[in-house]
């Protein structure tokens, strides 16, 4: 309910950002955990994964076994949480609790593809290297996948427990932290 506050320009967070052109006539229907959007013979499950945003959500497309994270877990080499400095904490660990809930389905997404935000994350987000990327020829790989997520959740075990010092992640020029092949930047707003 707050999105569409969002989408429709009422919001104290972002008052005119997500404006849509005439979205006065568009009909806005919340989407929470377990919402099913029927398109004819597909059903896409919502799984709620609040971290990079607050209401942030995946997509589970049983029928072609595909899960659509977009920005929610990144696209295998970080995911952006967008916080006040204040809650940093407070959002890893949300973050954290939300990636639990999803690892007791992992079983049901054996041999599904994960799809994530960016492919040029994939690429290790250097745009020189996009090209490489686009004609199968990367060198670098990491595509979003089960490990990803593990490797989110021990993160967000490292910055709550201060195996990696919040100071470490202040000072780093684009306050970025990793563990495994899951890694984090803050946006602080």
């Amino acid at each position: 309910k707050d999105d569409i506050a969002l989408m429709r320009g009422k919001s104290d967070v972002f008052p005119a950002t997500f404006r849509y052109p005439n979205n006065s006539h568009t009909e806005f229907i919340p989407i929470e955990e377990g919402t099913k959007i029927h398109l004819g013979n597909i059903d896409v499950e919502v799984w709620e994964l609040s971290g990079h945003t607050a209401h942030s959500v995946v997509f589970v497309d049983r029928s072609h076994k595909c899960i659509f994270t977009g920005d929610a877990i990144g696209s295998g080499y970080i995911v952006l949480l967008i916080c006040s400095e204040e809650h940093a904490m407070e959002t890893v660990e949300q973050y954290r609790e939300s990636l639990m809930k999803i690892t007791p389905r992992m079983s049901e997404l054996k041999n599904f593809a994960w799809l994530g935000g960016h492919g040029i994350q994939e690429n290790g987000c250097d745009p020189r290297h996009q090209q490489d990327y686009l004609a199968g020829e990367s060198q670098y790989f990491n595509p979003i996948r089960q490990q990803v997520m593990l490797d989110m959740i021990c993160l967000c075990n490292n910055l709550i427990s201060g195996k990696i010092s919040w100071k470490s992640v202040i000072d780093s020029p684009e306050h970025y932290c990793n563990t495994g092949s899951a890694g984090i930047f803050f946006h602080f707003i």
